[in-house]
């Protein structure tokens, strides 16, 4: 029985495994490492259904997931093809819907690409891909257990969740820094050095030399006194174990929500990396010999969802997926030159004349004259040149989104984006002019032929068309045509000549703001400084955060300076205050001298107080 035969006779199974299979031989002779995966198939709805819970096969009720879910829903307007979770073995959810071409894809965009991401990328060492599984499993049961525990109940359940939710961004920094001196020995140390400086202080018989240690032992007395001794990023995981008037179950709540936070922590520092890795194995892959693929209307077919993300070109800055793949595309030209010639073994077909009943069935795989292509189920030798990726490889272990941009992302790659987007940009104004045309407009509202060079120039053109589609409601009742074009295409337009302008303008600025929007870089810095003396009796155990001002940031909301220390109150149990920098203005809003401490203090009761510090 031939492949093509199994294909159409056999469960869809068989065939997600045999094509499974071919990915496999490919993905070996690149490297790629990949854990085991487990391929479910869902349906649009089960799809739509697992996005609030992260692709998560299971995990803890909490509401914001269901409103996450409705929100979903609500906007959902398209067909989402797969969806993957870092766990070993990795789960791999493909739509019900998808032809059989769509799957294959998907299987080298979710498996060879993300799967293998997950597996190797040193940000994933510590998301506990080998029982996360089970471990979701556990935190879904205790969340449930305390719900229908009439002594605790969901109030008390939501109570916790919520002031854990509102801080899950501050569990410490992956990769742990397995160099750093831990809290105890840390602390001996510095006794040890006061004990040095004392007695030196004591024996010195010069003034000047005693002021200088009588400050040295001041700021050791100080920091001794302090709990943490250095300063930790790492909130819920102090508060977890400094807090001894939390219950065990207020512990245990807290401890689910940081674990699944360093689990996911990873993924948000890799969009653009992760999502470019995969885009470039579901081609790559895809076309090599031993997939078998390549010179067909399968291949055909998946070039229009590999260029899928090229349709607008703020895509190649803003969308994940096309950046990262640039960024990777680049790497490969640039780096992954040498090459050798390998033997690998591909599948063998016969072909025959299409009938008017395969014309029909989409499911069948045809060679680019049309003929039918039936595989033999056997196997040849065939030599095929190779590249030696260990760069790639290289990069995608080593490096996160923002080193990834600050690395790759130079000069010159900007400068090739930007020549593509205006490209796509020219193309564009012309297909609009020739609209205006035909729709009978005045055709001096067209561009001009050939097009200015200046981007002022090309920008006064799509200025002039807003203000057209502006007034485009007015006109029609004047007997105009409406204007041709969705105003979204002409904002695509103005945006490309801003980026590329700025780029121009700037070009290590434009550089740094790449790299700002980076998943992570927005989450503020926030360290716990100081515990107090904390203990069952004591009431003077205010916990202080601090907040690293980064003026590229720029200034944290006070909205949320004031929840965050009033969601902080509620698992610390005593007053919390969090010192950061703002900005003194006038009464016309305008600053007044440089950036200045400011501190919130939330008392036990949530009320907050504010005040400037210097």
């Amino acid at each position: 029985m031939t492949d093509k035969t199994r294909f159409q006779e056999q469960p869809l199974a068989t065939n997600i495994m045999m094509w499974d299979g071919r990915l496999q031989k490919a993905a070996k002779r690149f490297k790629l490492a990949p854990y085991p995966t487990r391929y479910e198939m869902v349906t649009d709805d089960q799809m739509v259904r697992l996005i609030p819970y992260t692709m998560l096969p299971s995990r803890y009720r909490h509401w914001s997931f269901g409103k996450r879910y409705e929100e979903q829903a609500k906007n959902f307007g398209g067909h989402i093809f797969e969806a993957v979770i870092n766990s070993n073995p990795s789960f791999c959810y493909l739509g019900v819907t998808n032809l059989m071409p769509m799957q294959v894809l998907v299987m080298g965009h979710a498996t060879y690409g993300h799967v293998d991401f997950f597996a190797n990328n040193h940000l994933f060492r510590e998301s506990g891909a080998d029982y996360i599984v089970e471990k979701l499993a556990q935190h879904g049961e205790f969340v449930k257990n305390l719900i229908e525990d009439p002594t605790y109940g969901v109030g008390k359940v939501e109570y916790i969740l919520d002031a854990a939710h509102a801080l899950d961004d501050h569990i410490g920094w992956l990769p742990t820094n397995k160099d750093r001196v831990k809290e105890p020995e840390l602390r001996k140390q510095l006794e040890a050095e006061l004990i040095n400086l004392t007695q030196k202080r004591n024996a010195s018989i010069s003034e000047f030399e005693r002021t200088g240690l009588d400050e040295q032992i001041k700021e050791l007395n100080d920091q001794l006194r302090r709990d943490p001794i250095a300063p930790t990023d790492d909130v819920l995981g102090y508060i977890i174990k400094n807090n001894p008037r939390l219950t065990e179950k207020e512990r245990g709540l807290l401890a689910i929500v940081r674990d699944e936070g360093r689990y996911l922590q990873p993924q948000a520092r890799t969009k653009i990396m992760n999502e470019g890795w995969a885009s470039f194995w579901e081609k790559y892959l895809l076309l090599q010999p031993e997939v078998g693929i390549a010179g067909t209307n399968w291949a055909l077919e998946m070039s229009s969802y590999w260029s899928m993300h090229d349709r607008q070109a703020s895509d190649f800055y803003f969308n994940p997926y096309t950046l990262g793949l640039c960024i990777f595309e680049h790497i490969f030209e640039t780096y992954c030159t040498d090459e050798t010639e390998v033997e690998v073994e591909r599948p063998t077909y016969t072909t025959r004349p299409a009938t008017e009943e395969d014309e029909r069935d989409e499911y069948l795989i045809k060679s680019l004259n049309g003929e039918v292509i039936e595989w033999t189920g056997e196997l040849e030798r065939v030599k095929t040149m190779q590249r030696d990726i260990s760069k790639m490889l290289a990069v995608r272990e080593n490096f996160e989104d923002k080193t990834f941009i600050r690395q790759f992302l130079t000069e010159e790659l900007i400068e090739k984006i930007n020549m593509k987007a205006l490209k796509w940009l020219t193309r564009t104004i012309r297909m609009v002019s020739d609209l205006l045309i035909t729709r009978g407009f005045n055709p001096q509202l067209a561009a001009p032929d050939p097009l200015p060079y200046s981007l002022e120039e090309l920008m006064g053109i799509i200025e002039k068309w807003n203000e057209l589609a502006e007034t485009g409601q007015q006109m029609q009742q004047m007997g105009m045509p409406p204007f041709p074009v969705h105003p979204q295409t002409l904002k695509s337009l103005a945006t490309i000549i801003q980026i590329v302008a700025a780029f121009d303008q700037d070009k290590k600025k434009f550089r740094k703001m790449m790299v700002m929007r980076t998943g992570y870089h927005s989450v503020p810095v926030i360290k716990i400084v100081d515990g107090g003396p904390l203990s069952l009796n004591d009431n003077t155990g205010t916990l202080t955060l601090a907040h690293h001002f980064d003026p590229d940031y720029g200034f944290l909301l006070q909205s949320e300076c004031r929840d965050t220390v009033k969601f902080a109150v509620r698992i610390w149990g005593r007053p919390v205050r969090l010192i950061t920098m703002e900005q003194q203005q006038d009464k016309f809003g305008r600053p007044i001298g440089q950036p200045r401490p400011y501190e919130y203090v939330s008392d036990e009761d949530g009320e907050v107080r504010e005040r400037w510090l210097a």
